[in-house]
């Protein structure tokens, strides 16, 4: 299994087997980079009055 399906199962709710260690590591990779698009969001929020609303 691809490290991309495993992601996505995981995404979906399927766990069918423990993550490998580097799948565990593109996992934590692939979180940490969504936390950092959401606070660059939030950040351009709070400088921008303008800024479109997050949905």
């Amino acid at each position: 299994m691809s490290i991309h399906e495993a992601l996505r199962q995981l995404r979906a709710g399927i766990h069918t087997a423990p993550l490998t260690p580097d799948e565990h590591h593109h996992r934590r990779l692939l979180e940490l980079a969504r936390r950092e698009r959401e606070a660059d969001l939030l950040r351009q929020a709070a400088v921008n009055p303008g800024f479109p609303a997050i949905h």
